[in-house]
């Protein structure tokens, strides 16, 4: 990821943008969900490192449930809204998240 970051900062010394976000790998529970506002709350918040923007996978077991983008942050969860363009299922509590989907 390093490499990532020092790569992509070259490009903005020579005025290049690029509209490309990299992410740490976080990984956390879904606690709450909230059908009337479209929107989850994951046990990850300041402390781990989670910033507003930042975007989660959701999957239960190996089957993928959708995305959520993070709208809130407080020290140890954040709140995020559900992506309808991903949303495969029900988002459920207990539900995995990460930032980072592994092979």
């Amino acid at each position: 990821m390093e490499e990532s970051r020092r790569t992509l900062n070259t490009y903005k010394e020579r005025g290049i943008s690029l509209d490309i976000e990299v992410q740490r790998p976080i990984n956390g529970t879904v606690t709450s969900v909230q059908p009337e506002t479209a929107s989850v709350v994951i046990d990850r918040g300041e402390q781990h490192k989670v910033d507003i923007g930042n975007m989660f996978w959701v999957f239960r077991g190996d089957k993928l449930v959708g995305r959520v983008r993070v709208t809130s942050v407080q020290q140890t969860a954040c709140g995020a809204t559900i992506m309808p363009e991903y949303t495969q299922d029900v988002f459920k509590v207990n539900d995995s998240a990460a930032t980072v989907l592994e092979r």
